[in-house]
């Protein structure tokens, strides 16, 4: 193998390693995802109990406020899992 071409090689594993660095997927992203997605569900139904008790409209805020913040954990969770596999750009 000629000089040229050991030197294309480590080229390519450093770009490939510059490329994939910090797309892993570990278990505390994984865990910060899971517990992202409850905080958003937990917080959403504590702000439309609120809104239904100030408002009394009775449950309605509430399921509003909760299908609100389960759609947007599942979106940041989605975001966070897909940008770990390199999908997102």
């Amino acid at each position: 193998m000629s000089e040229q071409e050991e030197q294309q090689k480590r080229l390519k594993a450093e770009q490939d390693r510059l490329l994939h660095r910090g797309n892993d997927l570990s278990g505390g992203a994984l865990a910060g995802a899971g517990l992202q997605f409850g905080a958003a569900i937990i917080l959403s139904a504590m702000a439309g109990m609120w809104l239904d008790k100030r408002f009394r409209t009775e449950p309605w805020l509430l399921l509003i406020t909760v299908f609100v913040g389960a759609s947007a954990g599942f979106w940041a969770m989605y975001r966070q899992m897909t940008r770990g596999q390199g999908k997102d750009k």
